[in-house]
């Protein structure tokens, strides 16, 4: 089952040590399309960084091994950790996230493709991973006549988003 980024919303994330809730749930992957990290937008707490991947994932529930006191805050990240990944987030959602510094903040949001065109005609619209957010299956696209296309690793490379 492929997860999509625009489904990672009001996730239950199952920490071995009890629950939580993400307002959204950010995969950040490189180049060769592992997701290296995921953060968590956590209801009413800062943001946390896990590692990749995760025990099981769908678009309700996020189960993984680490414990809530062993993620990381992305206030505790640094910003060159973030060098060379990519994220999806079509709302900007990051933007407005307490704790991080100005520098980190600018780090993390220069990875997000939202607006950015492939061949200057195609949008990114999603992106699709696997169910341990292990690694991003698809970069869905979509055009002004709403026309969408799927790309895979073999057809898309992320330096000719623009």
């Amino acid at each position: 089952m492929l997860l999509s980024q625009r489904g990672l919303t009001n996730v239950r994330v199952q920490f071995a040590d009890g629950p939580g809730d993400a307002k959204y749930v950010f995969p950040f992957w490189d180049q060769e399309w592992t997701v290296r990290r995921v953060l968590l937008d956590m209801m009413g707490g800062r943001p946390l960084v896990l590692p990749a991947p995760v025990d099981a994932a769908t678009e309700e529930t996020l189960r993984t091994s680490s414990t809530k006191g062993a993620a990381r805050t992305l206030a505790d990240t640094r910003p060159e950790e973030y060098a060379g990944l990519h994220h999806f987030d079509v709302a900007w959602v990051l933007r407005g996230m307490l704790g991080p510094s100005e520098s980190l903040r600018h780090a993390v949001l220069r990875t997000n493709l939202a607006g950015k065109a492939k061949a200057g005609t195609e949008k990114v619209h999603d992106v699709e991973f696997d169910e341990r957010l292990e690694h991003l299956t698809w970069v869905v696209t979509q055009d002004r006549t709403f026309l969408t296309r799927r790309y895979g690793r073999e057809k898309l490379a992320f330096r000719d988003l623009r």
